[in-house]
This record gives C-alpha cells, structure tokens and sequence, in this order.
C-alpha cells in the first residue's frame, strides 16, 4: 500500500520517472513478473502496475531492509503522525544523516 501511495502521489506531483527500491521479496517478485496470485493482494499489484504504465520510465528492484536506513527512518518517522506527510524539498530531523550516508554510499550500522 506503501508504495501504491508513493507512486500516485509522486505521479501528481509531476514526477514521470522512478527507481523504486522495496524490501519485501513477494512485493519485488510479483512486480518483476507483472502478475500476483488471486488474493486482495493482487489488486494491489494491479494498481500500482497500471500506474507505472503512466509513467515515461520505473524500475523496480529488491534491496534487503538493512540496505535502506533512509526508508526505514522515514517509515518510522511516519507512525508519529495521524495524517499523510510528502516531502519534496525538506529532509526530516533524524533522517538527513542517512540521506548523507546514502548518497556518500557510506554504511551507517
């Protein structure tokens, strides 16, 4: 659902391209082969497959959680809130040591 939301969000936004990293190996696997067994999971998939069809260029790939302290930080930064947060320009307090970590390639652990 996470990443449905991103998506549709990030599309209105105006974005058009996206590498979209996920830590969950069913999520990467029915993506990566377009399909998902019957089950309410699969209306998940469905939609965010149509979205990325909106899209001029996504990539998915599969990243063990230990491998994204900056979504690991953002997911738990978030349970803090009662309503949806999008930050575009700002990083949160807590998170910018990953995001500098990240982008130096560095490992934080």
């Amino acid at each position: 659902m996470a990443m449905r939301y991103a998506l549709k969000t990030s599309i209105e936004a105006g974005f058009e391209c996206f590498e979209i990293e996920t830590d969950n190996m069913k999520l990467y696997s029915s993506l990566r082969k377009k399909v998902c067994e019957a089950t309410p999971f699969e209306k998940i998939i469905t939609d965010i497959l149509w979205l990325a069809n909106l899209c001029t260029y996504v990539s998915f790939s599969f990243v063990k959680r230990g491998g994204n302290r900056v979504a690991h930080s953002l997911a738990k930064l978030s349970s803090s809130f009662s309503e949806a947060r999008v930050w575009l320009e700002d990083i949160p307090a807590g998170v910018n040591e990953f995001v500098i970590a990240d982008l130096a390639g560095l490992n934080l652990y």
